[in-house]
Order: C-alpha cells, then sequence, then structure tokens
C-alpha cells in the first residue's frame, strides 16, 4: 500500500456525517455487485466508491440520485416515474423500498437475508431524506457530490 494512503487513509468526502456512513454503507454492502466494471454493469447503477478522486460526481450519485429505474416495484400502479434515488422521498425510491422489502422477487440484497437491515433503513432514509431537491422535468440530475478524498489531518 502506497505511504500515501497509510499516512492519510481515504474517505469518503460529503456534506455530512451521515451522508458519508450511507455512501459507505452502500459502497460496502452494495458496491460488490452494483459496480460498473461488474456482471451488472449494463444496468449503470454503481454504488461503488473509488479511492482515487474524481472529476464527475462519484459513481453513487450520478447513477442513482434522480435518476430513472428500469424495475418497478409491486403495487406502483405505474403512477408517476420510479427513480431509484427521488431526493426528499425515501418511500419513492426504489433503492429504498428494495432494501426494505423481503418479498423474494423485490428485495435487495437478492439472497441471504431473511430481515431487513434496521439501521441501514434508518440511515438510508435519513440521507435521502437530507438530499437537495431535484431539477424539475430531468430525469437524470449531476448533483455537487462528494468523492473519496483522503482524510484531512
Amino acid at each position: 500500500m502506497p505511504a500515501s494512503l497509510v499516512t492519510r487513509p481515504p474517505r469518503i468526502a460529503a456534506p455530512t456525517p451521515r451522508a458519508r456512513a450511507a455512501l459507505g454503507y452502500l459502497h460496502a454492502n452494495c458496491g460488490n455487485c452494483h459496480d460498473a466494471r461488474g456482471p451488472l454493469g449494463s444496468l449503470g447503477l454503481s454504488l461503488v466508491q473509488r479511492v482515487a478522486p474524481r472529476a464527475a460526481p462519484p459513481p453513487a450519485l450520478a447513477t442513482a440520485v434522480g435518476v430513472v429505474s428500469r424495475f418497478r416495484p409491486h403495487g406502483s400502479g405505474g403512477s408517476g416515474t420510479p427513480l431509484r434515488i427521488r431526493s426528499g422521498h425515501p418511500e419513492e425510491s426504489v433503492l429504498f423500498t428494495r432494501m426494505a422489502s423481503r418479498d423474494p422477487l423485490l428485495q435487495m440484497p437478492p439472497l441471504g437475508t431473511r430481515l431487513a437491515d434496521e439501521g441501514a433503513l434508518a440511515l438510508v432514509s435519513e440521507w435521502i431524506r437530507e438530499l437537495p431537491p431535484q431539477r424539475t422535468g430531468s430525469s437524470k440530475r449531476t448533483p455537487a457530490a462528494p468523492h473519496v478524498t483522503p482524510e484531512e489531518p
């Protein structure tokens, strides 16, 4: 490991500790499958945080917040456009709905869990509520978002 990473370990740059924790949770628990470089890359959803800083918004926000979801949750009845994450509205966010469900056709992760992670749901719900409103009429939003940067001394 480079000495610079040992002396100044990388961390997710985020506007709040809650945002950092939520992005870290999504990276650790969802990014192993939802990565542009992996087998699900064609979905266009990447929840991975990279160590190298990027000029553009990080994939976790650029591919999820305000982006139309191809997945239609049960009971959505076609009302409104389903967004992966709808800023300010976890109950209208496909990502949150799938995390909260244990319906085998809906749940995320798809295998290996019988109970939803209540702590993670509370964290992600509050983080989504904190997100700034999306611009009207846009199916995609490019947030001025965090990326992984070395920790400040």
